[in-house]
């Protein structure tokens, strides 16, 4: 338990699990002792990972969440992450002179309570992650009431098309000065 709660404090406060133990430094030498290391809490966390414990646990708070919440609007965005020493879920990218990246994409409520993560590599373009990510989003009551809001990369036939499909309802994006009709 004492393990866990140092996991999660961490997790919340702490950059890096070397900075935890220059914490501990700090703290007087005689209450020393019982406390683990920066790198026993690393390996704890890893194997609650391997184990999908970590995952296993967020969908269960989810499910208690929406038990309770019932969200009609999400928001979506994409993020690019430089890799350069990643080796896996990267790609070239133009926007960084192609170097390596990474694409972290969600779906959050109106809250900013993320309901879905996507990891892909950097040169797959916005609305290729979103068609994807729709196949496993199942965090919606399918209604054509539910709004997703999303910026000018969304604005495809496609997007629309496949919420359409799965009955999600409309999209909003920014003004757009696309020529589809």
């Amino acid at each position: 338990m004492m393990l866990t709660k140092k996991m999660l404090f961490m997790l919340n406060d702490i950059k890096t699990y070397k900075s935890y133990d220059n914490i501990n430094n700090d703290i007087d030498k005689n209450k020393l002792y019982n406390l683990p290391t920066g790198a026993t809490i690393y390996k704890f966390y890893r194997k609650l990972v391997r184990l999908n414990i970590i995952k296993e646990s967020y969908d269960y708070c989810i499910k208690k969440y929406l038990k309770i919440n019932k969200p009609k609007i999400f928001i979506t965005d994409t993020t690019l992450i430089p890799n350069k020493n990643g080796i896996s879920d990267i790609g070239y990218n133009p926007q960084l002179n192609k170097h390596l990246s990474t694409k972290i994409s969600l779906i959050v409520d109106i809250y900013g309570i993320p309901l879905d993560i996507k990891i892909v590599a950097g040169n797959v373009n916005d609305s290729k992650i979103i068609c994807n990510q729709f196949t496993d989003f199942n965090y919606y009551t399918p209604n054509m009431q539910n709004i997703l809001i999303g910026d000018k990369g969304y604005d495809s036939n496609k997007i629309r098309g496949q919420l359409c499909e799965n009955k999600f309802g409309t999209l909003i994006v920014p003004k757009n000065k696309r020529n589809t009709r």
